[in-house]
């Protein structure tokens, strides 16, 4: 089995806050590993690709993972 890289700093989580901080620290030389458990986001499936971009938005783009129902989600309670 082969060793990692070694890396400075580990981020879970690639939202907008986990993305933000990796660029920010990879760009003043820190060497970054992030971890996300979702998957990547075919542009076809984004809400304003359909007639119907605000009932997508509210369904498959909800913050909650409940409503939103993604492979990659934990239920959570309410």
């Amino acid at each position: 089995m082969s060793r990692a890289p070694a890396a400075d700093v580990l981020v879970i989580g690639a939202g907008a806050a986990g993305a933000a901080i990796c660029k920010r620290l990879s760009d003043k030389g820190a060497r970054v590993t992030c971890l996300e458990q979702g998957d990547w986001v075919d542009r076809a499936r984004m809400p304003k690709a359909h007639v119907d971009w605000e009932v997508r938005g509210r369904r498959f783009w909800a913050a909650n993972p409940n409503v939103r129902r993604w492979s990659a989600d934990y239920p959570v309670s309410s």
